[in-house]
């Protein structure tokens, strides 16, 4: 079978084969990006953990927007998640950036935020009990969960949560003008929301990012940065978890398992996120040297993908039932979805804790649930991010 063009039309279809199939033929390749830039992508769970650790690619905000422009054009707009932030830095400024976040997602936030998790799970499940027809968890649950949680951590109105929604999901997507324009709305919008928390500051990580700024720790664009960071490691990446995590345990056996013995709830999200990650390839990195990783050679100044997906379906890590679901795989917590050693992502564990709260009651709950028939799902035609668009579900107890 031919392989599909990447991020072209087919290869949604069908894109977990067409990487392995890449990662076969070498673990490093040299792709076009849907805007027209070339990278150099990295597949398989090996290669993956080199370019991962090798302090000579790196990630820097300046210089990661110079290398875009060359292959772009020195006038094309680049999209907000360019901004300078810890997702694009390394070392000390990583820190610094991370500073301000630490106080509200830290162990001991983390620990009060969970009965609130939880709180808003039930909210958002008893609206959807009692329901005759199908459900569509995407609209329901996965969205507004992670949207409330981390609306409430920044501060935001509840009315602006469906705008955010939209305008995060287009920014994520492969319609570049589409994610232009939503790169633009948004950063008018915190712009705003900067503005008002100036005059009326509150305990929000909002307030926190402002009061960083005036005692000269962050600038106004390491703040926007952030805020992107935020706004998509903290609602896009969570939101696909669930909704990866219904379509893995409904599609592969495992949903009725999870609805008799909860306590298998945090092995579950550890295969969910290795056999389908939020997060597709990571942000990008640039090779400050000459690099080689699993034997490849890549030029100074060149853009470097790490393709997470494939990382965490590679059998030659996980055996040759890797595509399939297993939530006793005893191995499934070397998944790589957050990334790996230092930079690690901050906000993994209160991803853990929706993933699991929202998966062991809606298992608990229902637990005869079953894909809704003559209902099929679309997946979201992402670069970055890996979920779906839709996820009907017949809810049964």
């Amino acid at each position: 079978m031919k392989q599909p063009t990447l991020w072209a039309d087919a290869y949604w279809e069908r894109f977990h084969e067409a990487d392995e199939a890449r990662r076969r033929q070498g673990a490093v390749h040299r792709e076009t990006l849907p805007d027209g830039a070339r990278a150099w992508v990295v597949y398989g769970h090996a290669a993956a953990l080199e370019a991962l650790h090798h302090p000579g690619l790196l990630r820097d905000a300046d210089e990661i927007q110079r290398i875009m422009r060359r292959h772009l054009g020195p006038d094309v707009p680049l999209s907000g998640m360019f901004a300078k932030s810890a997702m694009l830095s390394d070392g000390a400024d990583r820190q610094r950036l991370l500073a301000p976040l630490k106080a509200h997602l830290g162990p001991r936030m983390l620990r009060r935020l969970g009965p609130r998790v939880e709180e808003i799970t039930a909210e958002l499940l008893d609206g959807v009990d009692g329901y005759s027809g199908p459900v569509d968890l995407m609209r329901e649950v996965a969205f507004p969960l992670p949207i409330t949680v981390l609306a409430e951590l920044l501060g935001l109105p509840e009315t602006d949560r469906p705008q955010v929604r939209s305008w995060t999901s287009a920014l994520m997507g492969h319609d570049q003008e589409a994610s232009a324009d939503a790169g633009a709305a948004l950063t008018a919008y915190f712009q705003d929301v900067l503005a008002a928390k100036c005059h009326a500051p509150a305990d929000d990580l909002v307030s926190t990012l402002v009061q960083a700024r005036d005692a000269g720790d962050l600038d106004d664009a390491e703040i926007m940065g952030t805020l992107f960071l935020l706004i998509v490691a903290g609602h896009e990446t969570t939101m696909n978890l669930i909704g990866n995590g219904t379509h893995a345990l409904l599609t592969g056996g495992a949903w009725a398992r999870l609805a008799q013995d909860s306590s298998l709830v945090d092995q579950a999200v550890n295969e969910v996120l290795r056999l389908d990650c939020s997060v597709r390839v990571t942000p990008h990195r640039y090779s400050a040297t000459e690099v080689t990783i699993a034997g490849t050679t890549i030029p100074p100044g060149e853009i470097v993908l790490v393709s997470l997906g494939s990382a965490n379906r590679d059998p030659e890590r996980f055996g040759d039932d890797a595509h399939l679901l297993d939530i006793h795989r005893p191995d499934a917590s070397s998944h790589l979805a957050f990334g790996h050693g230092a930079r690690h992502c901050l906000g993994a564990p209160l991803a853990r804790i929706e993933g699991a709260v929202v998966l062991r009651e809606l298992t608990r709950r229902w637990p005869r649930a079953e894909p809704a028939p003559n209902l099929p799902n679309r997946r979201e035609q992402a670069v970055f991010m890996s979920g779906w668009h839709t996820m009907w579900v017949q809810l049964e107890p």
